[in-house]
């Protein structure tokens, strides 16, 4: 009996090896579906998780200084200051600066302890530069939330904004010291301490606690201006070279929301002040006196209290323009990541 074979047509076809072109179109596919998800997890992180660790961060510093300087939104606690040393004057007696209502329409309602507010007492003596990293205080911005508060750390370094919270221009005054006290934060990522900056107008506060007196500053101008106007850092901001007269405080951030071509500034000048009491509170300023504990011994009668300081500048020269040398500016700082 004859056995019958199948036709080799009939036969089921089997399947050759990978071609290096479709190996090539799977390893390609493979590497594109993982460089998507990596870039998926890295946006996450830097649009979410760093908020998260900074957030956590600015909480710890703000409860530890709040404890050590006895800092509260809207002024320090009526209770624990000495009701024969604080000062008398209103704050509708405060020397607001050019543009900024007292009162009406858009101006920020009051907050408590708004009844024993002082204007700042004039003079120019200056402390002790801190370190960088150093703690200077807590940061109170009312139209921001009544929830606002941030640590203010010495220095605009990368470890400084993208950890530890606002960073203070180590070249510019210290807050409550006549001149400009400059101040960066990121407006996205770390935390974005200043998201918002762009919703402050005139008359809106922004107020500083530290270790001896809680200041308030009223919002007189808003402005955009490109990463090389380092100008508006100056102690006049705008104007280089001028012997500044004000208590002015500065706050810098990228602008727009998600880029960083440009800079969003807000200008503010003191309104008023009080004296902190506490664990490391100073003594009361008394009447008169200029609430910025000494940083250098005054100037004999007759000399520049600031012989570094740069002459005005020359008629028909732009005051505002960028300047060199060792009067420039503290340039705005400058990470990878967007501000």
């Amino acid at each position: 009996m004859r056995s019958r074979r199948r036709p080799d047509a009939a036969r089921p076809v089997q399947r050759g090896a990978r071609t290096p072109l479709g190996w090539t179109a799977l390893v390609t596919g493979e590497l594109l579906l993982t460089l998507g998800v990596v870039v998926i997890l890295f946006v996450a992180w830097q649009l979410w998780w760093t908020n998260v660790e900074a957030d956590t961060t600015h909480a710890r510093a703000v409860e530890r200084m709040s404890r050590e300087y006895g800092c509260a939104p809207g002024g320090p606690p009526t209770e624990e200051r000495p009701p024969a040393e604080a000062p008398a004057a209103g704050p509708e007696s405060a020397a607001v600066g050019p543009g900024v209502p007292a009162a009406g329409p858009g101006a920020p309602a009051a907050g408590p302890g708004d009844a024993d507010w002082a204007p700042a007492p004039g003079g120019s003596a200056e402390r002790p530069v801190p370190e960088e990293g150093e703690d200077l205080g807590v940061v109170y911005i009312p139209r921001l939330g009544a929830d606002y508060e941030r640590p203010l750390i010495q220095g605009t370094g990368a470890e400084v904004l993208d950890t530890l919270g606002l960073g203070h221009y180590v070249s510019t005054a210290l807050p409550g010291e006549v001149g400009n006290a400059a101040i960066a934060g990121h407006r996205q990522t770390h935390g974005k301490v200043l998201d918002r900056i762009d919703e402050l107008r005139a008359g809106d506060r922004v107020e500083v606690c530290t270790a001896g007196v809680y200041y308030s500053y009223a919002v007189t101008e808003t402005r955009i201006v490109a990463p090389s106007e380092t100008g508006v850092l100056a102690p006049v901001p705008g104007a280089p070279g001028e012997e500044p007269t004000a208590r002015m405080l500065t706050l810098t951030s990228c602008h727009p929301r998600f880029g960083d071509t440009e800079r969003y500034v807000v200008h503010a000048e003191l309104e008023s002040w009080r004296p902190l009491t506490g664990p490391d509170a100073a003594d009361p300023a008394p009447d008169g006196e200029d609430p910025a504990p000494d940083r250098a011994d005054p100037a004999p009668d007759g000399e520049d209290p600031a012989p570094d300081r740069a002459d005005p500048a020359p008629d028909g020269e732009d005051p505002a323009a960028p300047v060199s040398g060792p009067e420039a500016p503290e340039p705005f700082p400058t990470t990878p990541e967007e501000s």
